[in-house]
């Protein structure tokens, strides 16, 4: 724990740029209190099938941020912002530009429904 789960659309990221986003939430939450570097597992998925609302940018870009509970809204509010805007660092144009939105989402999980090695 934490698992950090970017998933995006279609082609919108190569495996290059996923790989470095990848890398660099990693570096990011390595820095953020109360993780542990070890326990980080970060992980690229690819949607094939999506549908956009009206009006909405044709591609997304999502991360969700699984962390055990017990942690401080004010923390939990800055791994929400630091993820984003390290996200942001490598989608700064088309996000900007309205091709792709992006988002991020921390959700907090039970220690008792939580196991690992």
């Amino acid at each position: 724990m934490p698992h950090l789960v970017l998933e995006s659309c279609g082609e919108v990221l190569n495996e290059t740029q996923a790989q470095a986003i990848l890398e660099d939430l990693v570096e990011e939450f390595s820095g953020i209190e109360s993780v542990s570097p070890d326990a980080i597992k970060a992980r690229w998925i690819v949607t094939s099938r999506w549908q956009m609302g009206e009006g909405a940018p044709p591609a997304f870009v999502h991360c969700e941020v699984r962390v055990l509970a017990g942690r401080t809204p004010e923390l939990l509010a800055r791994m929400k912002d630091q993820v984003y805007e390290c996200i942001l660092h490598h989608l700064k144009e088309p996000v900007e530009k309205g091709w792709i939105a992006l988002s991020t989402e921390v959700r907090t999980m039970d220690p008792n429904g939580y196991r690992k090695s």
